[in-house]
Order: structure tokens, then C-alpha cells, then sequence
């Protein structure tokens, strides 16, 4: 039946759709703002219709998917102020903010006005995310279909969201998984999730260690859980499991799986500890190479699977682990840092005949002297470089055979200096040097100093032939009649 009064229908768009301040105040500040949207609107079409007849035509209207505009009714008749009196077909009834606000609440399903204080609890630990009907028909089914009681629910739901990859926004799927584990565990007291958790943050946290130990910076899967979980079950410890981890390095792509076939292995020679693992021979093995790395001067020191392999093949061949750091110090003082420029250089001194440690630090020794000597030869010289094979194979000449001092070779590079090739001239002025007898700087100097006079006197080829524009060739043959 009509009533005898209402509103012209007519030029509605000129009209006005009184919105209350307490629903501004109490109830707008705090919602979302599409929810706020779907209320005015909807406010709206209760004073003047709107010709939508259903919830996908008003949808439309908003610009909004249907679930989301019914998921924005829920809401509002969660806080009180619209009850849905229908699903199917969706319809909805709007209630005085003022009675609302009285307590003169709009009256909602019997089970959530007997859980209120629970779903409230559930919605805060959910932030902003708005928790619907069925998410909080779901969440009382824990307490009622599994026998949670709300303690224990509400700490499964927190222990969820603490643990999972998207926080807030785990699915409720999810969480009720949790809880039928709960309850089929017997986890249904408040001393009982208590324990469980702090478990858990152990197992975690241990779990973690592993995880950057094999160089994977995220949160554990569960299928690694249970592994980490039957490990425990084997007697490792989380120490022992670290200990095992080196052995994981021989893999290009370390894994749970591949931790789990060592400790497999492990479990089978009845290596258990921490400290059994750390004497095995791999994990001595990993140890050691680790320190030849450290002492190449490598950026890495983990060894990888090949480096390993490198290493193992030292010690089949009995290599002397002093010779091995030896070589590993020079490489790097020489900028050298793979294994490769070890096992070149272990080459070289095998040949040479050096294999005995004593040897081979006298032999470095000598050889970091003639490196610095060498290295003034140059700077005499006005070459600024680095020394070549070459270079020290003439200073070995001219110093160890020839049995010149380094003042005589710094003297003559002093002579050669400003050559257009200075290493042959230097060689020549030595050359002349030591056919006569000249073995001393003294000597060398007097030598020098009566070419000097001699120039004085009768001036001398040189005086005519430039070193930049002649060839050394000349003023070697000049040097040596001279």
C-alpha cells in the first residue's frame, strides 16, 4: 500500500540527500573510502530510488565489481547502521545513525552478536584489512568446529600472519589450516600455543641461520621446516647443520635438498656432532682451502665445488700445506689471487727444484730484494712500469753472473738514462765495464770522468748525435771505444 505522502520523484538531481553528523563523525572518518561511497550512494537511492534492480546494475552505477559493493554493506552492518535482510536477491536496510549510536543497534546474526568481542579482536590483528562475513563465520568455526578456545585462535591467526610471505593479507584458507593443525596437535590451551610458539621462533631462527649460511637471504619454505625438523629427528644439532653446511659449497645452487643428501651421509658414517663433522676429512679439506683463498687475497673465501676439487688434487699429490700458503702469499703479492696462478707457480718452483719450504722462503726472499732492485734500476732509468720476466732476467745477469753491486747497476742507469732504448745501453756500459775490470763505483766514477776530459779536449762523437734522435745502436759502439 503507497503512502498517502512522499517526495516528487521529479528533478531528484536538483535535490538534496541529508546526511547525518554523527554518521560523518562516528562512523565516515574511520571507513574506507569506496565503503563510504557505496553508503551515500545507497543513501541516496533509499530518499529517491535510482532504478538499479539488483546489486550488478548498482555496481555498475558505482563503477565498482559487485563483490566489492557487497563486501561494503557488510561492513556497514558491522558497525551497525544497515542490515542486510536478503543475499539472494541482495537487499539491504538502512537504520538511524541516531538509534545506532543510543545502542538502539540494528539487529545482526545471532552468532556474531555472541562473538562480538572475539571478531573484534580478529578484525584488529587484520589492521586495515575489513574482514567479511564468511572470513568471520570461518574464524568462529575454529572455536566451535575445532574446539580453539579464543586465546588460542586468535594467537594461530597471529602466528599466520607473522609467518607468511604477504602478512596481513594471508588468506583465511590459509589460517584455517593452522588451526585444524592446532587442534589435531592437541595445541588447545594458552600454555600449550605458548610453548609452540616459542618452539617455532627457535626452529626459525635456526632455520635462518642455515638459510644465509648457503647464501639464500629469505624466509623458510615449509617443506624445509620439516627437513630441518627430521635432521633434529636424526641427533644433529643446528650447530652440527651449520658444520655440514661447507660441505654444501661443492654445489652451484646449495639447497635444503642438497644439505639434506650430506647429512644423509653424515648420519651413515655416524658423524653427528658438530665438532665429528668439523674432523671429517671434507670439512678439513673445506677449512683449509678456505685459508689458501684468505691468503690469495681472493674476494671470495668460500671455496666453490671446482676450487675443492683444485685443492683435493694438491693433496693426492702430497703437496707440502706450507709450500701451499707460500704460494698463496706470493700469488697475491705479485696481484695474482686464483688457484689457477697457484698450481702455475708450484709449476715453476718444482722445476726450478725448490720443494722444501726453507727453500722456497730463501728463494722469495732473494727474489723481493732483486724485485726492489730492479724496481730502482728502472726509476734510475726514467721508466715507470712494472718489472717484466726480462727485466729481472738482465739484472739476474748483470748482479748474480756478471757479480755487479746495485750502486754500480744504479750508477750505470744513471749514465743511461735519457736513451732512446736505455735497457741494451745500460747493458753495454756494463759490458764495458766488466771487460776492463771495473768493479767498484769509485773506479766507475774515474772511468767516467776521464771520458769527461777526454770530451773537454777533443770533443766527442756523442757531442754530435743526439740520444733522442740517434740510434743507440751508435752510441753503444761510441761508449765501448771510448
Amino acid at each position: 500500500m503507497s503512502a498517502i505522502c512522499s517526495f516528487s520523484k521529479e528533478n531528484h538531481m536538483l535535490d538534496i540527500t541529508p546526511v547525518e553528523n554523527l554518521f560523518i563523525e562516528e562512523f565516515m572518518l574511520q571507513a574506507p573510502g569506496e565503503y563510504v561511497k557505496v553508503y551515500l550512494y545507497g543513501l541516496k537511492m533509499c530518499y529517491y530510488g535510482g532504478g538499479h534492480s539488483d546489486l550488478a546494475a548498482m555496481a555498475r552505477a558505482l563503477r565498482m565489481e559487485p563483490q566489492a559493493v557487497r563486501d561494503a554493506f557488510y561492513y556497514w552492518q558491522q558497525q551497525g547502521v544497515v542490515l542486510i535482510v536478503l543475499d539472494d536477491p541482495f537487499t539491504v536496510q538502512y537504520c538511524n545513525v541516531k538509534g545506532v549510536m543510543f545502542q538502539d543497534r540494528a539487529p545482526e546474526p545471532e552468532i556474531f552478536s555472541r562473538y562480538r568481542s572475539y571478531t573484534q579482536s580478529l578484525q584488529a590483528l587484520f589492521g586495515s584489512r575489513l574482514l567479511v562475513p564468511q572470513d568471520l563465520q570461518t574464524a568462529i568455526g575454529w572455536l566451535e568446529d575445532y574446539k580453539l578456545p579464543q586465546e588460542v585462535a586468535l594467537l594461530a591467526v597471529k602466528y599466520s600472519i607473522d609467518t607468511a610471505k604477504n602478512g596481513q593479507d594471508v588468506s583465511i584458507k590459509y589460517i584455517d589450516k593452522v588451526c585444524l593443525g592446532w587442534a589435531k596437535d592437541g595445541i588447545n590451551t594458552a600454555e600449550a600455543a605458548w610453548n609452540y610458539l616459542e618452539q617455532q621462533a627457535l626452529l626459525r631462527s635456526d632455520i635462518s641461520r642455515i638459510l644465509k649460511h648457503l647464501g639464500l637471504y629469505r624466509l623458510p619454505t615449509k617443506d624445509e621446516e620439516k627437513l630441518y625438523q627430521k635432521w633434529m629427528a636424526w641427533g644433529f644439532t643446528a650447530e652440527a647443520v651449520l658444520a655440514a653446511c661447507a660441505e654444501s659449497t661443492k654445489s652451484r645452487n646449495p639447497s635444503f635438498g642438497y644439505l639434506d643428501r650430506i647429512l644423509a651421509d653424515y648420519r651413515d658414517e655416524g658423524l653427528i656432532s658438530a665438532e665429528a663433522i668439523q674432523n671429517s676429512e671434507g670439512h678439513r679439506a673445506y677449512d683449509e682451502a678456505k685459508r689458501l683463498l684468505l691468503e690469495l687475497g681472493s674476494t671470495r673465501t668460500d671455496p666453490t665445488r671446482r676450487q675443492l676439487e683444485h685443492f683435493k688434487s694438491w693433496q693426492a699429490g702430497k703437496a707440502d700445506p706450507q709450500v701451499l700458503v707460500l704460494a698463496a702469499r706470493e700469488c697475491n703479492r705479485q696481484g695474482r689471487h686464483r688457484f689457477e696462478d697457484m698450481e702455475s707457480l708450484l709449476a715453476e718452483w718444482s722445476e726450478a727444484g725448490l720443494v722444501r719450504p726453507e727453500e722456497i722462503e730463501r728463494h722469495l726472499t732473494v727474489r723481493i730484494e732483486d724485485e726492489a732492485g730492479v724496481a730502482e734500476v728502472l726509476k734510475a732509468l726514467g721508466l715507470v712500469r712494472r718489472p717484466t720476466q726480462n727485466d729481472r732476467n738482465r739484472f739476474n745477469l748483470w748482479k748474480k753472473e756478471w757479480g755487479f753491486s746495485q750502486e754500480m747497476l744504479a750508477l750505470a742507469a744513471e749514465y743511461a738514462q735519457g736513451a732512446k732504448n736505455p735497457w741494451p745501453f745500460m747493458s753495454k756500459i756494463l759490458q764495458g765495464w766488466r771487460e776492463h775490470n771495473i768493479t767498484s763505483v769509485e773506479a766507475a766514477r774515474q772511468e767516467h770522468d776521464s771520458h769527461e776530459q777526454l770530451s773537454i779536449r777533443s770533443p766527442r762523437p756523442q757531442d754530435f748525435i743526439s740520444r733522442e734522435d740517434g740510434d743507440d745502436s751508435k752510441l753503444d759502439e761510441l761508449y765501448t771505444k771510448l
